[in-house]
């Protein structure tokens, strides 16, 4: 048994083995199969270097700003890892990852890095990459666990090959990409999401739907004028009444008409309700 939610940015929280070592828990009873509990420090670290405080007991590590390239070589004190975000640095070597458990990787590769290091990894779950160079996506096909996977930041030679990942379920592109594969006609068949990275016109988004059969004839996107009953400035408050019958209204943007009047690009004062233009679209 776990607990899982939307806000669970750790991962699902283990409760118990079954339900009845759960209700064995209610009387007191110990979980006779709980996993073992590493008790040798912390479980997640933000570091600024990759000597900070590894342990063997480490399962997550996010090195913030750290000099570029990264040396992963540290990591060998950390055999249970399971999740790595190196955040606004660059790694040139991945071989000291292929002995890790890693499920999670999310990396940014300098120039001429590829990923061969990976080749056949048990466990890697989740995979976003980032790049200025194209990298060969052909090593993904060796990764039995893979179902997640964010290629949005990297330019690849042959994108066209992701359809023959059977066990991918997410995939994240940037506008070019999704394009290529719209066009040739290979989109991986099994995906249960989707994201398009960037900041792409709702049309676009619209368009990449309709290629993954999804239903847009029903979307639309209206701009205008609206009268409303009372001044937000006189008032602090706003009717939006007249916008009851947009049942199925995603996003909404607000503008004081005589402020807009005067200057076209002053919206008022307050934060609008959700951005126009969405800068990522969810299947």
């Amino acid at each position: 048994m776990i607990e899982v939610s939307r806000d669970f940015n750790d991962g699902p929280r283990y409760v118990a083995s079954s339900v009845t070592a759960w209700l064995g828990q209610m009387v007191g009873r110990p979980d006779p199969y709980a996993p073992q509990q590493l008790e040798d420090g912390a479980h997640q670290l933000v570091v600024s270097a990759l000597d900070e405080r590894l342990a063997p007991g480490v399962q997550a590590i996010d090195p913030n700003d750290a000099p570029s390239p990264v040396d992963l070589a540290p990591l060998h004190a950390t055999p249970h890892l399971r999740r790595l975000h190196p955040n606004r640095c660059t790694t040139a070597d991945l071989s000291p990852l292929a002995a890790l458990p890693l499920e999670d990787l999310a990396i940014n590769l300098t120039d001429g890095t590829d990923l061969t290091p990976l080749t056949g990894h048990p466990h890697l779950t989740s995979l976003a990459v980032g790049s200025q160079t194209p990298i060969d996506v052909a090593p993904l096909h060796t990764l039995p666990a893979l179902c997640s996977l964010d290629l949005s930041r990297s330019p690849a030679p042959d994108l066209t090959t992701l359809a023959d990942l059977p066990g991918l379920r997410y995939l994240a592109l940037s506008t070019t990409q999704w394009t290529t594969l719209t066009t040739t006609n290979r989109l991986p068949t099994h995906l249960a999401a989707g994201r398009l990275a960037g900041a792409s016109p709702l049309t676009t988004a619209l368009d990449l739907l309709a290629a993954l059969g999804i239903d847009t004839s029903t979307a639309y996107r209206l701009s205008g004028t609206v009268e409303m009953a009372t001044s937000r400035r006189a008032t602090g408050d706003r009717d939006l009444a007249p916008g009851r019958g947009l049942r199925r209204l995603l996003a909404l943007t607000t503008a004081d008409r005589q402020s807009h009047a005067d200057d076209p690009d002053e919206h008022d004062s307050c934060p609008p309700l959700a951005t126009g233009e969405p800068e990522r679209s969810e299947r």
